[in-house]
């Protein structure tokens, strides 16, 4: 859960972010997936957040994958 998440037991390989406005979460998976697969990336952050939808609001903070 997310309260774990932020006492650091989550692996290093993520960071927190926070949402600006007109960000998606596909938008910040294409900028972390780097050419890769960012339907992949989308739910690896869906995962980890435990988020029950993929729309996510302007100043909500998310755990990503590490660039």
């Amino acid at each position: 859960d997310l309260e774990r998440a932020n006492t650091g037991s989550v692996k290093s390989n993520y960071v927190q972010v926070v949402v600006t406005p007109g960000e998606s979460l596909w938008s910040i998976a294409q900028l972390i997936a780097d050419g890769g697969n960012v339907s992949e990336v989308v739910a690896q952050i869906v995962e980890i957040n435990q988020l029950s939808t993929a729309d996510v609001s302007a100043g909500t903070k998310l755990l990503v994958p590490a660039l």
